[in-house]
């Protein structure tokens, strides 16, 4: 006929709803790392118009990392892990941890062993760390995806039902131990029954709007909730604050709502976004980069924010959104210029090298 049939542009929710979920990520560590969680500020009067804002609009960091993990089972289960995929999360997070640390030691801090071991083996502790867990994790999809695709639709279902009972009903009501490579499993096993099983009941939009919103509202009512406990009676302080049941990532009200948020944005139509994508496609990089270190959080939260300078400020609400715009779109934008100037043209290097190799 003639005409040049074009590649079909990838839709622009699922970008969108990792750029929705960082979001929450930094303004939970704007909350967590800032220094609001000491005695003098939050945790002085859970009841104050500044705390609460605070505990609400920063109860959610967990709930984002499990939509990241959900979005990646979703994906990763109907492909294949290449070693290439691998390097480059490696490399990434080489590439800021060695600058952004070198950086600061150039600029007068100390560095102890203890910390260059940490830095280069991310891995040593599986129970706290995102990248080492995540990279774990990463390295068991081929297997988790042997198992999802060849188990029928109802064990499917039945391994959802028995893993749901196990670490998110139970461990809401009785906290379970667990660390998170196992709890991203889990959360493999849940997102690629939707990519690999897919009905009419997913496809509502709607349906999962109005949960997502309910999900949210329950979580609020329980972070307002166990404030008051430990308000109005000082014993109950070591067992109940407002994130008791938001830091855990396998307790209810964290999962509902980036499951169902997940599911929101998954059959969100929203077309094709150039400027959407290249933010999402960031969105690793931008965690790299501001919660890269302790001296980072203490560099970024302490020193260049002050945030809790402005606790009691009339304008606190502006700093707070303010201060996580403009690290996402700041750590998007060197994220964006890395990947253009340093990654892309190292690994068409290593490809070209291969290939020459091979020929």
């Amino acid at each position: 006929m003639g005409e040049t049939l074009k590649r079909k542009e990838r839709d622009s929710n699922i970008e969108l709803f990792r750029i929705v979920s960082m979001l929450l990520i930094v303004i939970h560590h704007y909350v967590v790392n800032s220094g609001l969680l000491d005695d003098a500020f939050i945790p002085a009067d859970y009841m104050s118009a500044p705390s609460i804002f605070l505990t609400l609009m920063g109860g959610w960091g967990k709930a984002g990392i499990n939509c990241f993990v959900l979005i990646t089972g979703y994906f990763m289960c109907t492909s294949r892990i290449t070693a290439k995929k691998f390097i480059k999360l490696l490399f990434e997070y080489y590439f800021y941890r060695i600058v952004i640390t070198s950086i600061f030691v150039l600029c007068g801090e100390t560095l102890s062993i203890t910390s260059v071991i940490k830095m280069l083996i991310p891995w040593q502790n599986v129970g706290s760390g995102f990248f080492g867990e995540y990279m774990l994790f990463f390295l068991m999809i081929p297997f988790l995806t042997i198992l999802v695709q060849n188990m029928t639709k109802k064990q499917h279902l039945y391994l959802i039902a028995l893993l749901s009972f196990i670490y998110i009903l139970y461990g809401t009501v009785k906290r379970v131990e667990y660390n998170h490579v196992t709890w991203f499993s889990v959360l493999f096993v849940i997102s690629s029954y939707v990519r690999l099983h897919p009905n009419k009941l997913l496809e509502k939009k709607s349906l999962w709007g109005f949960l997502t919103l309910g999900s949210m509202l329950a979580g609020s009512f329980m972070m307002i909730a166990s404030g008051w406990i430990a308000q109005s009676d000082f014993a109950f302080r070591e067992k109940f604050y407002p994130y008791l049941f938001m830091i855990p990532t396998n307790t209810i009200f964290t999962i509902a709502p980036a499951f169902c948020a997940f599911m929101y944005f998954k059959n969100l139509k929203i077309g094709h976004s150039k400027l959407i994508n290249a933010m999402g496609a960031s969105t690793f990089g931008i965690l790299m980069i501001h919660a890269n270190s302790n001296l980072m959080r203490q560099w970024l939260w302490c020193d260049v924010f002050k945030v809790t300078e402005v606790f009691d400020s009339k304008w606190m609400p502006l700093h707070a959104i303010g201060s996580t715009i403009v690290i996402f779109v700041l750590c998007a934008a060197i994220d964006c210029l890395m990947r253009r100037w340093i990654e892309e043209p190292l690994f068409r290097h290593f490809e070209k090298r291969k290939t020459e190799k091979t020929a």
